[in-house]
């Protein structure tokens, strides 16, 4: 990323998406840089063949972290600028109605197709030639956003390229029109992708199992394990689980090893087994290695609220099919896999949300002190919002950046207990746990006893450095495997139980302060980078 102490770099792409931001931004935010709009375009890496529906809310993000709000409606402008050159409303006149857009990398040759089955060939040829004609990527990786697949390439360590783990995008696929349907037939089509690469040897398509699953469970009317109704659209917001099960006495007897897509799992799998042992699949679709048995979940997550839906799902065939993958990616790569974060990015948990809870009691003093009061803030900010709890994020956190506070997240409210959920047992807690990057809590003080409330601040405590580990917030030499972590959230439920007491949880947004010194050397920046934390409403037990 560039550093905003100096001046403009990069590609000439870079460089013309930065100008477009900064001068539409600049106009409502005259201390907005073209070092920051830079640093955003880096960030962000826009393609130039991003929805701009899609990208307007990750820019609206970006902008967040910076302390720039916009609305909504503006941030789709400024996405149609900076993608394309133009208003939002003559982006729209210029996008063709209906199939599917496809731009093959780097020259950016456009194809337009009316179902996915046209698109079949040309999609086998761009990812098996970019292989060819780039022999340090064993590793192709798909992500999926709500209107667009991407096909991005990794370096292998195996081909001794010195910058191991780098990403370059191959193949970008944008639908046209509003269905929420649009992947119904990509399944299919990246299997061919799939057999091309991996059956020759050539290459991982990281990303097609959790495709292939929903696909599949979409065509076959598939109910998953909660009772939701499992589409091919749900590989957006689904992860892969692999969980330890020894004796097969369900879900409480087993403990996880990972989530993610495939490779990521496969990496874990390995790192819990040391090396040591050979792995072997069964008729059950459990694999096994030694004495250990290894079954395989798909989670799909329906972001809402403080804490989001979850449908965990279970199909024997579907750990056979991975263990066949699984065999011939170790012959690709040579059991070296390239590195990359666990987590998989959902952007309803893992950015902000368009609104937030608030404690207006605490705001307005705070305003209040700095010598602002509502109306006039609202004049200075160009909105005109009545002071309640429920206020939209981007100005909440314009507000946060006047007032620069030294505890920000005191600003925000903490959500009641009817919108959180009571921890009976720990499939929801691990699905939040690699999203958040640290623990709050409430106790109730006026009936907790000194010795109970040490206990119980010791043991979130506890909980809250893991998940600061965990996340990367505490530096450690050398990345520990996620089986270390497989069972904080029960530690921490049986603790808890052990003292007499009960808790509900959420996922709330939080404000890490940046560090003085670094925003001496940029002190025009946001001084705070936008997370996630566990709330934990803890009470007695009944």
């Amino acid at each position: 990323m560039t550093n905003s102490t100096t001046g403009p770099a990069g590609n000439s792409s870079d460089t013309k998406g930065a100008t477009e931001l900064w001068t539409y931004v600049k106009n409502r935010f005259p201390r907005f840089t073209i070092n920051q709009a830079l640093d955003v375009i880096h960030e962000l890496a826009p393609t130039g063949l991003d929805d701009p529906k899609v990208f307007a809310k990750r820019l609206r993000a970006g902008l967040l972290r910076r302390g720039i709000a916009i609305k909504h409606t503006n941030a789709i402008d400024a996405a149609a600028w900076v993608l394309g050159g133009v208003p939002w409303h003559q982006a729209r006149r210029n996008a063709p109605a209906g199939g599917l857009n496809v731009y093959l990398l780097p020259d950016f040759r456009h194809q337009v197709f009316t179902a996915w089955s046209e698109a079949r060939s040309t999609l086998v040829e761009a990812c098996a030639g970019w292989c060819a004609t780039h022999p340090s990527t064993k590793v192709l990786r798909l992500v999926f956003a709500s209107t667009s697949i991407a096909v991005v390439a990794v370096r292998s360590a195996k081909s001794g390229a010195a910058e191991v783990g780098q990403e370059e995008t191959v193949v970008i696929i944008n639908a046209n029109g509003e269905s929420l349907d649009w992947m119904a037939g990509a399944g299919p089509v990246f299997e061919s992708v799939r057999r091309r690469l991996e059956e020759t040897q050539t290459a991982v398509l990281d990303g097609y199992a959790l495709l292939q699953f929903c696909s599949n469970a979409a065509s076959e009317d598939f109910i998953g394990g909660s009772g939701a109704r499992v589409s091919t659209s749900d590989v957006v917001t689904s992860e892969l689980i692999l969980l330890r099960d020894d004796f097969d006495v369900g879900p409480e007897g087993a403990y996880e090893i990972a989530r993610g897509d495939e490779e990521y799992c496969w990496l874990q799998l390995d790192l819990a087994l040391e090396g040591k042992v050979q792995v072997a699949d069964s008729v059950d679709g459990a694999w096994h290695a030694g004495d250990a048995r290894f079954v395989w979940k798909v989670a799909t997550i329906h972001p809402k609220g403080y804490v989001p839906g979850l449908t965990v799902s279970e199909r024997i065939d579907f750990g056979k099919s991975l263990f066949h993958r699984y065999k011939l990616a170790q012959r690709i790569l040579g059991n070296t896999w390239p590195s990359r974060p666990g987590a998989k990015r959902i952007a309803d948990l893992d950015g902000p949300a368009d609104t937030c809870r608030v404690n207006l009691h605490r705001l307005l003093l705070a305003m209040n002190k700095a010598g602002l009061d509502w109306s006039s803030y609202c004049a200075e900010a160009g909105e005109e919002f009545d002071p309640k709890p429920e206020l939209p994020m981007g100005f909440v956190m314009g507000l946060i950046d006047r007032l620069r506070p030294q505890e920000p997240n005191q600003l925000f409210g903490r959500p009641p207990r009817a919108e959180l959920m009571r921890a009976t047992d720990d499939h929801l807690l691990r699905t939040l746990m690699p999203r958040a990057q640290r623990a709050i809590y409430r106790l109730p003080e006026a009936t907790i006893q000194a010795e109970q409330r040490e206990a119980v601040i010791e043991a979130v405590n506890d909980f809250s450095a893991s998940l600061a580990m965990r996340s990367g917030m505490f530096p450690i030499s050398e990345p520990l495997p996620d089986l270390v972590y497989s069972t904080d959230c029960e530690q921490l439920r049986l603790t808890l139980e052990e003292l007499g007491f009960v808790m509900y949880f959420g996922l709330v947004p939080y404000l890490h302060t940046i560090p003085q010194e670094a925003l001496e050397k940029t002190p025009e920046v946001f001084p705070y980078a936008f997370g996630r934390a566990l709330y934990l409403d803890i009470d007695h037990a009944g």
